[in-house]
């Protein structure tokens, strides 16, 4: 069982990082430089045995495409609530798992210009067992696209 939430949980922390801002609509609502940006992910949970390191990622953001793309391995979550409120983007996204569990996620992300900060909070239910993630995340433009 344990095996099983650490394959989940390490497979998951890669996805929430992408799959939030690959969500947002209305781009020229948010405050964001196209270029190549940075992120990191430090990322926090009271449920799991182990303490995950933090992840960082850099992806090149265009005009046409705002924010990356999702690298997301389940194509079976939904968005289920998304809004663009005071230059912040709110969403609320759900996924089954094939092993009969489910994962949600909740969270905001915040753009000004060079920098953005955000939060998700992630619950997954997977073999009887509730695990509790939250992700603070932090981004930076490096530069134009290389």
């Amino acid at each position: 069982m344990k095996r099983l939430i650490n394959k989940y949980v390490t497979m998951l922390a890669g996805l929430g990082v992408w799959i939030m801002p690959t969500l947002v609509m209305g781009a020229a609502k948010i405050d964001m430089q196209p270029g190549e940006w940075e992120t990191t992910a430090v990322i926090s949970s009271s449920s799991l045995p182990i303490q995950m390191p933090p992840s960082t990622t850099r992806r090149c953001v265009t005009k046409e495409d705002l924010v990356p793309p999702s690298n997301n391995p389940s194509k079976d979550c939904k968005v289920t609530e998304k809004k663009i409120e005071k230059g912040a983007f709110n969403w609320k996204v759900a996924c089954p798992s094939k092993d009969g569990g489910k994962m949600t996620m909740t969270g905001t992300i915040r753009y000004t210009g060079t920098t953005m900060t955000g939060k998700m909070d992630m619950q997954m239910v997977m073999a009887g067992n509730t695990v509790k993630m939250t992700y603070n995340l932090k981004g930076k433009r490096l530069g134009d696209c290389k």
